[in-house]
């Protein structure tokens, strides 16, 4: 297969959005350069993390003589939480100069919205997350998620032999540089098995007393507060993230898991063209790719991934919902038969026991593989690698 890069389709969800909000804010992963793959979109930048403009931005504004207005729009601003004071001038100018898409935001870890108070109706928050399987272009995007909801035709068994991605090794480390957010103390640095701990944890459910537990016994001579202190950098700093539990409507009116699963945001998954190893493509590593991979694409429809699990033991990996109230279910397999087979009957299960009116929304269920065959089967499943899927 040919190696070609796509156009990131961040491009075309915030070109969509700056028709309707003044501002967007747009939060950036570790290891990637918004700045530069944004700019086409903007006629102004402004790049703080230059420091020659950033002193002279930080001394326009002390002298009050730094006049957003006066720049032709689109206007971006790279890193813009490195100063502060600029939000209520961005604020001031949308009330006096209000147009759609004037500003374009760009900050390095998650924004906290009620720093943003006063901005409803303004702006706009918009992740821009890990570049996906199709984007970098690894998947020829036969499968369709956008058209699949709506319109779906048999294919013929396409088999791809090239293995997909090995994981990076290491997380992306959290670092001081936002140590304010952990109540004006600077927090001891993160001991080596931090990141080796919340690989343990990938794929989990998000209870906080549990995992702080968990972590307490993999890092034992640390105090919970400082444990405390690094999920909340890891989650500002955007190195983790969390799926929220989808709760149906059930016939047997079993208890479901209100807790959200943990995933890893990796800045790089770099391919490897010498190894066999799929395994390893699978459970932990395999979750954060096709996590990242379906948020992606649901971002480009307006749609927004979850997970499910409930106290008889039924599970599904990620359930992709949609605003018109469609929603999917898919599980993630080995390319074994018997894995397949096993994430197809949890499937099968999960959906038979939702209410019927859940049931008639159901958009299709899908198996994810790492590489192989894509099919449908007898019992309408389908069965589709990731190097198939695209937006």
């Amino acid at each position: 297969m040919q190696i070609v890069t796509r156009e990131r389709l961040i491009k075309q969800i915030i070109q969509n959005h700056t028709r309707a909000y003044g501002a967007i804010i747009i939060e950036s992963y570790p290891g990637q350069h918004p700045a530069t793959e944004l700019a086409p979109l903007a006629t102004s930048t402004f790049d703080l993390d230059n420091d020659h403009i950033f002193y002279w931005c930080q001394n326009l504004m002390a002298r009050r003589a730094l006049q957003l207005s006066r720049e032709p729009p689109p206007i971006l601003i790279n890193n813009y939480t490195r100063l502060p004071e600029l939000w209520p001038l961005v604020l001031q100018d949308l009330k006096c100069h209000y147009a759609p898409g004037r500003f374009l935001l760009i900050t390095n870890g998650r924004v906290i919205w009620q720093q943003h108070q006063g901005s409803f109706g303004v702006a706009h928050i918009v992740p821009m997350r890990t570049a996906s399987t199709w984007e970098k272009g690894d998947s020829d995007g036969r499968i369709s998620v956008k058209q699949w909801r709506h319109q779906r035709q048999l294919l013929t068994q396409q088999t791809l032999f090239r293995p997909t991605f090995v994981w990076s090794e290491g997380i992306p480390s959290v670092t001081n540089e936002i140590w304010p957010l952990a109540r004006n103390r600077w927090p001891p640095p993160a001991p080596s098995g931090w990141s080796s701990a919340l690989r343990q944890l990938v794929g989990t459910t998000f209870s906080p007393r549990a995992l702080l537990t968990r972590l307490q016994c993999e890092l034992p001579a640390y105090r919970k507060s400082d444990i405390q202190t690094w999920l909340q950098l890891a989650r500002k700093n955007l190195t983790i993230d969390f799926l929220p539990a989808w709760q149906p409507k059930l016939k047997d009116k079993a208890a479901g898991c209100e807790f959200a699963k943990l995933i890893l945001t990796l800045s790089e998954f770099p391919s490897d063209d010498d190894t066999d190893e799929l395994d390893l493509l699978v459970t932990r590593q395999f979750l954060c790719q096709a996590a990242n991979d379906w948020q992606v694409y649901l971002d480009a429809t307006v749609g927004r991934l979850g997970h499910y699990r409930d106290n008889y033991g039924r599970h599904v990996d990620l359930v992709a919902m949609w605003p018109d109230g469609q929603w999917a279910l898919i599980n993630l397999a080995r390319n074994e038969r018997t894995s397949i087979e096993a994430a197809v009957r949890m499937l099968v299960r999960v959906r038979a026991n939702v209410t019927d009116d859940i049931a008639a929304s159901c958009a299709f269920l899908m198996v994810n593989t790492p590489a192989g065959k894509c099919y449908q089967r007898a019992d309408g499943v389908w069965v589709v690698p990731l190097t198939h899927l695209g937006p």
